[in-house]
């Protein structure tokens, strides 16, 4: 018999239940196979401060990389997905 159980995707009940509401929201939208900006976080989810949140997901063993993207005026920003 499993101690596990499944949220989501994920059977890792550990790191699930540990995640706060932000981090499940970015997560979410992470395994959907969507990458996200701090853009996007803002406009759609309201999360302010989307590289703590990459940062705290980093931390509990997700696999999310960083992607330099420039915008059309020259601007710099970052794009996170999951690996």
């Amino acid at each position: 018999m499993s101690d596990t159980f499944t949220i989501g995707s994920t059977t890792d009940l550990a790191t699930d239940i540990n995640l706060g509401n932000q981090q499940r929201i970015i997560l979410q939208h992470l395994k959907d196979g969507k990458n996200i900006t701090q853009m996007k976080a803002m406009g759609v989810y309201h999360v302010a401060r989307l590289s703590d949140v990459i940062m705290k997901l980093r931390r509990k063993g997700y696999d999310i990389r960083t992607e330099q993207c420039t915008d059309e005026v020259g601007g710099s920003y970052a794009s996170y997905y999951l690996a």
